[in-house]
Order: C-alpha cells, then structure tokens, then sequence
C-alpha cells in the first residue's frame, strides 16, 4: 500500500451525502492511497458498493511513501513531491450529474 497522488483530479462533496467525489480537474490533484493485491473479486465487491455514481477508471498515480498498515497513523496530510515514479491503477472517478457536486 502506497501513499499515491492522482493528477489533474480533485475531491469534491456530493450534496445532501456523506461522502465525496473525484473529478477531472486540470493542474489540482486528489492524495489518496495506492492498495495492491486486490483480486477480481474485490474489484467486482468495490464496483457494487461504488453503484452507478462512480466508474471505475485506468489512471496513473504517481506514488509517495509506503504505508505499513500496522501503523494507520501515518496516512495524514500532505506528502511534498520529488521526483517519485508513475504507477497504473484503478480510482472510481463521478459518473453521475455534475449537478449533484458542490463545485
């Protein structure tokens, strides 16, 4: 599991939820996390729990810093930047009306 920073995206809040999207945004970037090892079968749980609101999209995130996940505490803030490598992954990007972002 990685620390991962998506670009030309950003989070945004999704009225009357409790929850957030991520939508294309030239030059922002949305830091999230970066998790391997996932089967088809808990791609095909997250597409269910996603629904249609969110697509599952092919991005390239550019990786930060390796998380021990026997230390939760270190996924806070804000990582800076060098010159860390590109990986392919997976994001459940808005598929649903914009008007229902807070934008």
């Amino acid at each position: 599991m990685y620390k991962a920073r998506l670009p030309d995206h950003k989070q945004v809040a999704v009225r009357n939820a409790n929850y957030s999207a991520v939508i294309p945004h030239q030059g922002d970037y949305v830091e999230g996390l970066l998790v391997d090892g996932l089967s088809d079968q808990d791609l095909r749980h997250m597409d269910y729990f996603e629904g249609y609101e969110f697509a599952s999209v092919p991005v390239k995130v550019q990786l930060l810093d390796p998380i021990d996940i026997r230390h939760s505490d270190q996924h806070s803030g804000r990582t800076e930047v060098s010159s860390k490598p590109f990986k392919a992954g997976l994001c459940y990007i808005w598929n649903d009306s914009y008007d229902r972002l807070e934008l």
